[in-house]
Parts: C-alpha cells; structure tokens; sequence
C-alpha cells in the first residue's frame, strides 16, 4: 500500500537514511549502494523529499485544534524546527565528501531547533551521525559540530584486523583509535562504538582482548551485535550457520554483561550499555513506543498509519520521495511490547492499555502465569528480570502466539 505524505505527524525523532557507502560489507543487509557516483542525485531527491515534508511536520493538529500558537507550545514536542532526536544512519554517512555533508547538513537546517529554543526547554537534544574510522576527518567533524551534531556512533566492529578483513571492512584497528581520538580532539565526548561477537572460531579469550581495547577508548557507551547470516549477503554465501556456535555466543554474552557491568557500565537494553547517564536518546523514544519521521531511501518510519517504508528501489525514490510504503498487516501493540521489554524501563502498561484499547492483563494472563518468575510489574510498568533478558525471545514468542 503506497500513499502520499499528505497527513499531520506528531513525532519527536527524525531518522535521515544515507543510502552510500564506499564498499559493502560482507554481512550487510540494509539497504545501500556502492555507487556514490549518485550522491549529488540524491541529495537534489533529498531536498524535493524535505521541502514536501517540512510543512508537514511543522504542523501540529492537536494544538491547532485547541486554537493554540506555535509559540505557546512546550518546546520541544512540537515537530518541525524541534525534533528532540535528529539520527543520520546509513548505509555510511561519513562515506560523504566535505562539500557533501555540507549541503545534507544545509538540506536539514529547516529541522534543526535554534539556541532559544533549546535554551527553553528541559529536554536534552540529542542528533546522532554515524561514521566510519577510515572516512573520519578532522574537517567533517567541525561541520557535523557547527551544524548542532553532538553524538557520533562509529562503526568499529572489531579490533581484530584479521575479522575486519573478513567481513569486509575496510579499516584496521588502530584506525579505529586514531578516530576515537580526533572525535574527542575535536571536541565530541558522546561517542558510541560498535561491536560485533560470535564469529565462526572466536573464542572468548579473542572476545576479552575486544572488551579490553574498548575499555582502554574511554567512551560511554557500546552497542553490541552477534554476527547474524542475513539472506543475500556475501557472508551468507561464504559461511554457513552451523558454523556459529550457538551456545558459545550465549557465554560470549554473559561475559560482555559481566565485564561492562563490572566496569560501570548500565545494561539498559538488550544490545546497549552506557556509563555516565549517555543512554541513546533516539532508540530509546522508539523503543518506547515513540513515533518517529523518516527521510531518504531506506529510512522506515513510524507515523499515526502504522510503520512506513520509502519505495524499494532507488531509481523509484529518485522518480517520488514523497511515496510511503505502510506494511499491510501491523501489529503496533506486540511491537511496543516488544521493544519496550528490550530495556530496563519495560513497558507503562496504562498508556499501553490506553493507546490500543487491550485489557493487558485479560489478555496475557497465560503468558503472565508461565513466565511468572521472569516478568515483573512494578509502579505500573512491565519488565523483565535478568534472568528474564537472556529468555526474552521466548517470552515474545509467548506474547505473539497470544496476538
């Protein structure tokens, strides 16, 4: 089903798709293109796609019904000029040159909350790009900064050099150093760095030397991925699953657990820690339950309809970037069930109930009853217990059987 961008949104996160990177990895499954000869396209569809959007999100139906001024609303809740969490995701967004980031940065300017209104509101602001160590300079971060950038997630995945060249990355490890160092020279702190466990014949000894490389970076916060066989990509094709041991990631897990925990860092959702309180602002509205607006092809986003995609190919985003793709048969209620039981704040099960219009407790007492001893609901929130993370899956399957 695809339709127009036509309808008002009330969302405090935008998420910007950067389609391009230098080379594709070989596990890789987003959606992508080597082929950043068609940069300079995109970004011309890019700015037709915000000029459509732009009045769109500026709108507010549910203050203008209430016949209340753009200037008498909260700041920071109100779309358009404010979005609390602004994340550029790719694809590899630092794979764009300078003069390129520049006028993607221009491009969305129109989104971006000025001074005073971030000096009145209490909410913190936070916009995200992600990057990659062998694309990082020193210029690209001054402009990422002067545009209101104030968090970057960087693709490590792994000090190993020899894993690096085998999933397909193109930089090494002490890259990877060098560019934690100029990000904090440059004066960026909120760094994340991601990491990848389990590949075919890792032992837990190689695990630790990555732990203690991403200790010694000083940073605060750490997403980390089990290598997963997506279908279609050339990792699939070179490896097999049975070539990952499946019990010998489950103690790979326990052990990150046990080595961030111990080192001050907060498991506060199932692949992401943080110290210092610099939990990612931008997941975790999506996780709960926040909708979100999504620009550029291959960003999905998630509006009053449902969760939308943007045309499958790239050659029909560049024909129309105002089209929206909503799946046909959603199921936003176990998705915010879902998501929310991934972190450590669980799900508000009033507004839960109240969004969807579900007796939660009516509905899954069997799935309460059995998972008794995992589930727990405190203050009006459900959760999961520690022992229930490590189930969750389970728990899940549990929850949508009960759909």
């Amino acid at each position: 089903m695809s339709q127009k961008l036509t309808s008002s949104f009330n969302v405090p996160s935008l998420y910007v798709h950067v389609p391009f990177c230098s080379h594709i990895c070989s596990y890789c499954a987003f959606s992508k293109t080597a082929n950043t000869g068609r940069i300079d396209a995109w970004l011309n569809t890019l700015e037709q796609e915000i000029r459509i959007a732009a009045p769109v999100y500026e709108t507010d139906s549910t203050d203008s019904d209430k016949g209340e001024s753009s200037d008498q609303r909260q700041p920071g809740l109100v779309p358009g000029r404010f979005f609390q969490t602004i994340y550029i995701g790719g694809g590899t967004p630092s794979a764009l040159d300078e003069e390129q980031t520049a006028r993607l940065l221009q491009l969305l300017e129109p989104f971006r909350p000025d001074e005073s209104r971030l000096a009145q509101s209490d909410l913190p602001f936070e916009w995200t790009i992600e990057a990659n160590p062998e694309s990082l300079t020193a210029k690209k971060i001054r402009l990422w900064k002067k545009a209101g950038i104030n968090r970057v997630s960087l693709g490590i995945q792994t000090f190993n050099d020899e894993r690096l060249a085998q999933i397909g990355r193109y930089h090494t490890a002490d890259e990877s150093r060098k560019a934690v160092e100029l990000l904090k020279a440059e004066g960026i702190e909120n760094i994340c760095a991601d990491l990848m466990y389990g590949f075919p014949g890792e032992s837990l000894e190689e695990l630790d030397r990555d732990i203690d490389a991403f200790l010694e970076l000083e940073i605060d916060h750490l997403s980390i991925y089990s290598l997963i066989l997506e279908d279609g990509t050339l990792l699939a094709r070179q490896i097999s699953a049975e070539d990952i041991d499946g019990d010998l990631c489950a103690a790979m897990y326990e052990r990150i657990e046990e080595r961030l925990t111990k080192a001050g860092y907060v498991h506060y959702e199932v692949s992401s820690y943080a110290r210092n309180g610099r939990y990612g602002l931008h997941n975790t509205l999506i996780w709960e339950d926040g909708r979100y607006a999504a620009l550029g092809w291959g960003a999905c986003g998630r509006d009053e309809k449902g969760l939308y995609d943007h045309a499958r190919r790239f050659d029909d985003y560049l024909k129309d970037p105002s089209a929206r793709i909503y799946e046909d048969d959603p199921n936003p209620s176990f998705d915010a069930l879902m998501t929310g039981l991934r972190t450590i704040w669980g799900v508000d099960l009033d507004a839960w109930q109240k969004r969807y219009g579900i007796d939660f407790y009516g509905k899954y007492k069997a799935v309460l009853d059995r998972w008794k001893n995992d589930l727990i609901i405190e203050n009006g929130r459900l959760g999961v217990s520690r022992q229930g993370m490590e189930r969750l899956d389970s728990i899940l399957v549990d929850f949508l059987d009960a759909e």
